[in-house]
């Protein structure tokens, strides 16, 4: 054996999605993880690898077609991929892993007769995610060992944290992208006295329109609430994105979150503690919650572009009341554009070409609680800049 990759996790009961696998249709597993995208688990009848079984020389090696019933699951050798002189001799094995009293690391498959004792052998699937069952909590220790032969790794099981490799985990999915589209249906917190406010239908639209575009690409899996979607239903494709909606979306099978939706501090996709046990197998596609929290406030990003320089920006005052205001509308030049300070799209932004304009729509803005700004209005074409970070392979 030349290195090791390990991962360990530990997932709390989620009784509100996990129903244990009952017989299931048969189904293979790949590991991901780093340098291991998509491999499918092989054996020769006892322990479990990963890679091309074919590397392998011994005519009982094969990739394994499972079965799960009532939590437990049998191993077969699946022939399709075989040639017609190999022909494994083994089938319906249980698949194992040790247990706590084990001193052994090697995930197998036994016979009946043999001792399972030492053994875990309930196992489900959460949505796409293979997982062991112990004691009601589901587990995820699974780690790959490197074997003289390249690109082909013993599976362990349980292994040390110390070691721990993020990201491993096994699949019942071919496709290595599981994606699932979030809309806002949370209500954003008040942060420093001012609640940004929430778009009718929660970007809804939007989030269906990027699922489906999604669903047209060959290589991506779009995880949507309803198997069967009508493109005329932006319910049909994505999920909202409270605690459970989140949990229904990985426990469907989804290892990507697109997070089209307003984050902040307090958002479940960065205190759900539910979530934290399996974050390095599941991935947001967004913006960082706290990130957004600071910069959605139109003032502090003013303040701070005009402290770094070399920005061109309008003249600016921000209030919080129609008295506030009113005491400096004889010294503004007009046109101006009131808008509130945390907003989205065009919410609340409006051009005031004199006093009695910008007194009315200031008016409406207080009375709904909302802190503005109000700055000189440009001249000339509006333009939209989206700035997209560099692409990350993995």
């Amino acid at each position: 054996m030349r290195s090791s990759d390990l991962v360990q996790a530990m997932v709390p009961a989620l009784a509100t999605f996990v129903a244990a696998a009952v017989d299931l249709e048969p189904f293979s597993i790949y590991a991901y993880g780093p340098g291991v995208d998509g491999h499918q688990l092989f054996s020769a009848g006892d322990e479990i690898f990963i890679g091309n079984f074919s590397q392998v020389d011994d005519s009982q090696a094969a990739p394994i077609q499972f079965t799960v019933s009532d939590s437990e699951c049998q191993g077969s050798p699946n022939t399709t991929a075989l040639s017609d002189n190999s022909r494994p001799e083994w089938f319906n094995k249980t698949l194992v892993v040790p247990g706590p009293s084990s001193s052994s690391r090697t995930v197998r498959m036994i016979n009946d007769t043999a001792d399972a004792s030492d053994y875990i052998s309930s196992f489900l699937l959460y949505g796409a995610f293979f997982m062991a069952q112990e004691n009601g909590e589901m587990l995820s220790l699974w780690y790959r060992q490197a074997t003289d032969i390249e690109g082909v790794y013993t599976v362990g099981w349980n292994a040390s944290i110390s070691l721990r490799c993020a990201g491993f985990r096994f699949s019942s999915s071919k496709s290595s992208v599981h994606v699932s589209v979030l809309y806002q249906a949370l209500d954003s917190p008040i942060i420093n006295g001012i609640r940004k406010p929430k778009k009718p239908g929660g970007y809804q639209d939007s989030g269906a329109d990027i699922a489906y575009n999604l669903h047209q690409c060959d290589d991506i899996q779009v995880v949507k609430p309803n198997r069967s979607p009508d493109p005329r239903k932006d319910g049909d494709w994505c999920f909202p994105d409270t605690e459970e909606g989140i949990l229904e979306a990985i426990h469907k099978g989804a290892n990507y979150l697109w997070a089209n939706t307003i984050v902040f501090a307090s958002h479940p996709l960065q205190t759900s503690t539910r979530l934290t046990p399996i974050q390095d197998a599941v991935r947001v596609i967004g913006q960082g919650p706290l990130v957004v929290d600071k910069y959605d406030d139109k003032k502090f990003v003013n303040d701070y572009l005009r402290a770094v320089g070399g920005f061109t920006l309008p003249r600016t005052f921000t209030a919080s009341s129609l008295a506030e205001v009113t005491k400096s509308t004889d010294d503004i030049s007009y046109p101006v554009v009131a808008k509130p300070i945390r907003g989205h799209g065009r919410f609340g932004v409006k051009v005031c070409y004199n006093k009695s304009e910008l007194l009315s729509h200031v008016e409406e803005l207080s009375n709904n609680a909302i802190a503005f700004i109000v700055e000189e209005f440009l001249q000339g074409e509006e333009a939209t800049v989206t700035i997209m970070p560099p692409a990350v392979k993995g």
